[in-house]
């Protein structure tokens, strides 16, 4: 509009169609900005409206290239992301799986194993998944103390089985640990707990050990030996008291209590003797054969009774007397 208004004006006159062009070049090109009317009101008039020209401008092959690594950054980092999602998601699917069956092979003793290498596969493989998370913040060591207290509870079977035999029963929970030491030597806390293990089991069997050997000598040793002393029956009462002292060995308490009760019914059997002789003695005094015959039967009831050899030769011998008489 700027430029027909002033081509148009009365005082536009050109000598020749160089200044024409030269007018027209100016106009075009001016860097000033420029005043125009437009006319579109819906009462007629005009109102004023001023523009801005833009300068043309020429995009740098630069700028270009910055813009197209631009773009194809962020679309590698959207891409990424996609692929990282699927990704992810793929591999705690999968570790899903593996997690729910290491939990299935833990629920049996005899799977505990697989249980454990399939936790370590999972950590290995899928360690930013929150089951490999898991598995290898306490899944693993879980799975194996469960194994090394199976161990032990099946060495303690064997144990159980030769209760009377101490060394045998120990030698079961050594050769647990020395096994177990083998297998699990990869941290000295695995390591710690093993031998711990194997101390408070051989603690246990020795507890358990020292209750069974308590309650057979209250229950039946111990009121079988007052029984035989009752009955004249030292021997059997001394034999009574060795066989319990050989058989719980490694009981202190109740050992030194058979010692004890062999002593008694040694001193028992002293006495009992010393008495009888004497009343057999007197019996003999007499002279009467019915008398005599009758100190002869004390003697034969100690041959009988005592059990002891020192008493049955002593006995022989009197009635060996007797009879002479």
């Amino acid at each position: 509009i700027a430029l027909v208004g002033t081509l148009m004006s009365d005082s536009a006159t050109y000598a020749n169609a160089s200044e024409f062009t030269a007018e027209l070049e100016r106009i075009t090109e001016g860097a000033d900005r420029r005043s125009v009317v437009s006319t579109a009101t819906a009462s007629g008039g005009v109102m004023p409206i001023r523009l801005d020209r833009a300068r043309r401008r020429r995009i740098s092959t630069k700028t270009i290239l910055v813009a197209t690594g631009i773009a194809t950054a962020l679309c590698a980092i959207v891409l990424w992301g996609i692929l990282d999602y699927y990704q992810t998601t793929k591999a705690n699917k999968k570790a899903l799986a593996l997690f729910n069956s290491a939990s299935i092979e833990g629920a049996k003793s005899e799977t505990l194993r697989d249980a454990l290498r399939t936790l370590q596969d999972l950590a290995t493989h899928y360690p930013k998944t929150i089951y490999g998370k898991d598995a290898k913040a306490k899944w693993i060591d879980r799975t194996k103390t469960a194994i090394i207290a199976h161990e032990f509870e099946k060495a303690g079977i064997k144990a159980e089985k030769s209760k009377r035999d101490t060394d045998k029963a120990v030698a079961e929970f050594k050769a647990t640990e020395a096994a177990l030491l083998s297998e699990f030597s990869d941290a000295e806390s695995t390591t710690s707990f093993i031998k711990r293990q194997t101390q408070i089991h051989i603690e246990n069997f020795f507890t358990r050990y020292h209750r069974a050997a308590r309650r057979e000598w209250k229950t039946s040793t111990f009121n079988n030996i007052q029984g035989c002393c009752r009955r004249d029956q030292y021997g059997q009462a001394i034999a009574a008291a060795k066989a319990f002292a050989k058989k719980w060995p490694k009981a202190p308490e109740r050992v030194a209590a058979a010692q004890d009760c062999i002593k008694q019914a040694e001193g028992l059997a002293e006495e009992a003797y010393n008495k009888a002789k004497a009343e057999a003695d007197e019996l003999a005094k007499t002279g009467k054969a019915d008398k005599i015959l009758q100190a002869i039967g004390i003697f034969e009831r100690i041959m009988r009774n005592y059990g002891i050899e020192k008493y049955v030769k002593q006995a022989e011998e009197e009635i060996t007397k007797l009879g002479e008489r």
